[in-house]
């Protein structure tokens, strides 16, 4: 393909830059216009009425359909840049992309958040407040919180107390460090080409499928371990393939052992995703190696005779130290459950085609679309993408001569296998949970690039197709989350509570934290756990909230408030609990209780 010449190159850049912006403005105000369209499509072009909510995502293609073009036209005549000016225009991108992303979260949190996504926030304001990055006095959920959001959030409040802002700084921040850990690995895996490198952190940047969005850019969840694993491999490749200082891999040994006690202290799915995968393929190997060559085991020669088994075998016992610590000794100071209690389904219990399904979610499959939409056309591209990824893997598996991505390339394999394995077969099978191991298809397609054995025709369609994919089901995904309302029923008593005085409470946890969030603090609203069918089996529901929600002198003296939906007071509206107390609010969906204290609350039950 021709290069552009230096005026061609500013020319594009410049044309670039202005109709993604242009196109991009559409999809901002995707919400009105779709407030706009539909009677001018009902009036003007199809003279008849529908429902709105069965067309908002035909609606809503035909407003990407701009911005899809341009994205479409930038991946074609992207070969043809300078290497410069690739650069420059993969900044541009991922810059535009954060930034929008940010925007989204800002428009979007207030309808859409949860209770488990403002725990984070919680936690990082008990943080702040007890001056202490691991709190005692907060009851954690499936894992020790060890180096994850708080470090990020904690310190913003001593600048805001503002929740929904703090929530879009550290959403931002944790983004870009995401990227950043991309890069490092990207780098010590040898990948010179910058563009090569940006490329992939721009894949890394888009939320380019409902379940990254919501697990990661959103929630930001999953983004310390996308992390903690890329570094952790970086500084492993670093330490055993990269002809380093002494002193710098001395800094790269402690930073890489620390990681993997870390791994160890946050729980068991650390070690699942990498340091089991990581000793599997160097224990086999190095098993392999003995009977080949018909030797009598050796403890010392086996585990510290080659650098790869010691440092593999390094960081498991640092990992195992650590899970020994969270499982017999935090777990007397800290509150929290763990994976121990997993439990294998019957076999069969998920389907093939059920996995595969919720598979390709986390790459964007849009369910119910039409073809002819950026939708329809991203899921085909994605069978076409799934079909040459495979091809070029097992091309590059057995002609790649670099034995660091040979390495690479088995690990990811080991680590996919036993993944796919450990969650299909439990009781923990969630879709978010295969972020993790199918993060490194990104790297991976880097690898293929730089494969001289591939087909370049293999690599342009691999890599052409996965940037459509991923920048168009970003744009869809914007789209989609500006246009969710899930906390609309919370509107009306939002605004009551807001506009009272009330600053303590309790509600059932999936109203609890978002009730605290809604109101940015003003009202600190407690867990509540009922029997399913009424209030007489109340008790304070100790998870992801602070222990001080849980005492008996939580509020002090201060009236107390009871936040329940109209079901749960249905079911139960004879108790004693809501005779006890005084009905201060009602709507469509929620009732208010009101009460002289915590002290009159509780002898209500």
């Amino acid at each position: 393909m021709k290069p552009f010449t230096k005026k061609q190159n500013i020319i594009f850049l410049i044309l670039s830059f202005v109709f993604f912006l242009l196109t991009f403005i559409p999809v901002i105000y995707s919400n009105n216009l779709l407030q706009i369209l539909h009677p001018f499509l009902e009036n003007k072009v199809f003279h008849r009425t529908f429902e709105l909510g069965k067309w908002t995502d035909t609606i809503n293609a035909l407003i990407a359909f701009p911005i899809f073009f341009v994205i479409l036209i930038d991946t074609i005549i992207f070969l043809r840049f300078s290497n410069k000016s690739k650069t420059i225009l993969l900044i541009f991108y991922g810059i535009c992309f954060l930034i929008f992303t940010g925007i989204i979260i800002s428009m979007t949190s207030y309808n859409y958040i949860d209770s488990d996504e403002v725990s984070e926030l919680l936690l990082a304001k008990e943080c702040y407040l007890q001056k202490y990055f691991w709190p005692t006095q907060w009851h954690y959920s499936t894992e020790l919180r060890t180096l994850n959001a708080q470090i990020i959030s904690a310190p913003l409040f001593l600048f805001t107390s503002n929740l929904h802002l703090i929530k879009i700084i550290t959403a931002e921040i944790l983004i870009f460090l995401m990227a950043l850990s991309l890069f490092f690995f990207l780098s010590e895996l040898k990948i010179q080409e910058l563009w090569m490198k940006l490329l992939a952190c721009l894949w890394i940047i888009v939320p380019f499928s409902w379940v990254l969005y919501r697990f990661l850019h959103f929630g930001n969840y999953y983004i310390p371990h996308v992390s903690i694993i890329f570094c952790f491999l970086g500084l492993f490749y670093g330490l055993i393939f990269n002809d380093y200082s002494k002193k710098k891999k001395t800094v790269y040994l402690i930073l890489f052992c620390l990681l993997s006690f870390i791994a160890g202290v946050s729980g068991i799915r650390y070690i699942l995703y990498f340091e089991i995968p990581l000793a599997i393929l160097y224990f086999w190997r190095q098993t392999y190696n003995l009977f080949e060559e018909k030797q009598k085991f050796n403890f010392k020669q086996f585990f510290f005779g080659n650098i790869k088994i010691k440092t593999t075998f390094i960081s498991l016992i640092f990992a195992i130290f650590g899970y020994f610590l969270n499982s017999f000794v935090l777990n007397k100071f800290y509150s929290y459950s763990n994976w121990n209690t997993a439990r294998f389904n019957p076999y069969g219990d998920i389907t093939f085609t059920r996995f595969f399904g919720e598979l390709l979610t986390v790459f964007g499959y849009q369910h119910n679309v039409s073809v002819f939409t950026p939708g329809g056309v991203v899921n085909v591209l994605l069978f076409v993408f799934i079909v040459f990824f495979i091809i070029c893997f097992i091309k590059a598996y057995k002609t790649e001569t670099s034995e660091k991505n040979k390495d690479f390339l088995s690990f990811l394999l080991i680590m996919t296998v036993f993944n796919c394995f450990i969650f299909k077969n439990t009781d923990q099978f969630y879709n978010r949970f295969l972020i993790l191991p199918f993060i490194f298809v990104l790297p991976c397609i880097i690898l293929f690039i730089k494969n001289p054995a591939i087909k370049t025709l293999y690599k342009g369609i691999i890599t052409f197709s996965f940037t459509i994919i991923v920048l168009t089901s970003t744009v869809l995904v914007y789209e989609s989350f500006l246009n969710e309302k899930r906390n609309d029923d919370k509107i009306g008593i939002t605004n009551f509570l807001k506009n009272n005085d009330y600053h303590y409470g309790y509600a059932s946890f999936w109203n609890a934290n978002v009730f605290t969030y809604l109101t940015d603090g003003k009202i600190e609203v407690a867990n509540l756990d009922r029997d399913e069918a009424d209030f007489y089996n109340f008790h304070i529901h100790k998870w992801l909230t602070p222990e001080r929600y849980c005492t008996d002198d939580f509020g002090g003296n201060e009236k107390m408030i009871l936040i329940v939906t109209k079901d749960e007071y249905t079911k139960s509206s004879d108790a004693k609990l809501f005779s006890n107390g005084k009905l201060v609010f009602r709507d469509d969906y929620y009732y208010i209780f009101e009460y002289k204290d915590n002290k009159t609350f509780k002898e209500s039950f």
